[in-house]
């Protein structure tokens, strides 16, 4: 894609981010953007390792580990969706996605050895960090 097209796709979404927000904002409704970013972004984390540990074996593709993470995707999916939405319920499923991310990075954690699981770990560490600092 060539410079011009790359900078008019990049124009177009972030205007379509910010007449959101502004949308949401005139509703009433309170958006935190890097709560959003940062769920999406445990939620792509945790899809790639999910990915990954479905073609490992031992610990990695544990019915809880994969669990824990198909989890921690869902609920952060949910909590961005929701804010997103503006709806009233986003705290609530932010203090899930919470849980979920907490529960994940745990479960990461336990495997030693393998960046992968660690660097999972860490972002889903982050985004409870995020999600817990949205429900004070």
């Amino acid at each position: 894609m060539n410079y011009l097209k790359k900078t008019v796709l990049m124009t177009v979404l972030l205007g379509s981010l910010w007449l959101s927000l502004v949308q949401i904002a005139q509703a009433g409704q309170v958006v935190d953007p890097g709560c959003n970013t940062e769920c999406k972004m445990c939620a792509s984390t945790c899809e790639k390792t999910l990915n990954y540990c479905q073609t490992q074996s031992g610990k990695h593709n544990d019915s809880e580990h994969i669990k824990a993470l198909q989890d921690c995707i869902s609920t952060c999916k949910q909590s961005s969706d929701f804010m997103n939405r503006g709806s009233t319920l986003r705290t609530l499923a932010c203090s899930l996605c919470e849980k979920a991310c907490l529960r994940c990075a745990e479960s990461c954690s336990a495997i030693k050895g393998d960046k992968m699981m660690q660097a999972c770990a860490v972002e889903c560490k982050k985004c409870a960090q995020v999600c817990h600092k949205m429900n004070q």
